[in-house]
């Protein structure tokens, strides 16, 4: 597809936005079907959250916990987006090497280091983590920066 294609389909698109809006009920519908589009892993549910202002910018920590698995996560605010810091801390024998950070619009896999830390930048907006084990998957709530 040629950028002259995309212009005519763009056009296309606002005319039938005009003539012809979807209902509202359908972006509830789409909400909710990117909210359970994970379903066969185990969630990792928000135990605590706090929000506070360091040196006047945001700043949010997270903490999510079920058998044997706690992340810790904080989020800070730069000029380039969202930092996020965190940490998996396992019980018992599971190797969990690697966490998958997911947006909206990207997801990026994190290499967790010998003590289980992890750092990324994400955009402004939900995101929710997903856990790399072998014999289990698991994700987290998702929360919004």
């Amino acid at each position: 597809m040629n950028s002259a294609d995309e212009a005519l389909l763009r056009r296309l698109g606002a005319v039938l936005d005009q003539v012809d809006p979807p209902p509202p009920i359908s972006f509830e519908m789409a909400r909710a079907a990117f909210a359970v589009r994970d379903l066969d892993a185990e969630l990792i549910p928000l135990v605590e959250q706090s929000e506070l202002a360091v040196r006047g910018a945001p700043h949010h920590a997270f903490t999510f916990a079920v058998d044997g698995v706690e992340v810790e996560m904080a989020a800070s605010q730069d000029r380039f987006g969202w930092a996020l810091v965190g940490q998996l801390v396992v019980t018992g024998d599971q190797q969990l090497p690697s966490v998958t950070v997911h947006t909206l619009t990207s997801k990026d896999t994190v290499q967790l280091d010998e003590l289980g830390r992890f750092r990324t930048m994400v955009a402004a907006g939900p995101v929710m983590l997903r856990l790399h084990a072998a014999d289990r998957a698991l994700r987290t709530d998702w929360v919004t920066l």
